[in-house]
């Protein structure tokens, strides 16, 4: 892989992390208020993956190739560093990992990725 398409890749990981950790701190704050059920957090993390993932991608790449590869890319590391921050943070194992939880975002990612590189090509 060039070295312009990794840069990308790094970027638009550390835009998706940066984004989750703010995304994370105000759906707590929000879930502490609502006392929301175990479902709706399961939702709302989810959601929250996916959002972080779609706006690192789009603020991250800047090239217009290899959108799926980005996309699988950012979506593996996105999901390493984040997987290893939490786990590091709480003390917990991966147990509650689901294969829910690893193959959507990557699915969804690779099409993201493929979405954020043909928009950015026709602009």
């Amino acid at each position: 892989m060039e070295r312009k398409n990794f840069t990308d890749i790094l970027i638009a990981t550390f835009f998706a992390v940066l984004i989750s950790l703010v995304l994370v701190v105000a759906f707590g704050l929000v879930a502490k208020a609502a006392d929301l059920s175990d479902t709706a957090l399961k939702i709302g993390v989810i959601v929250i993956k996916l959002l972080s993932l779609t706006l690192g991608l789009f603020f991250g790449v800047k090239r217009t190739e290899k959108g799926l590869l980005k996309g699988l890319s950012t979506a593996i590391l996105y999901s390493a560093v984040c997987y290893l921050t939490f786990f590091f943070a709480n003390g917990k194992s991966f147990s509650g990992v689901t294969v829910f939880d690893v193959v959507v975002p990557i699915v969804a990612s690779m099409a993201l990725g493929a979405f954020v590189v043909n928009l950015k090509g026709r602009a």
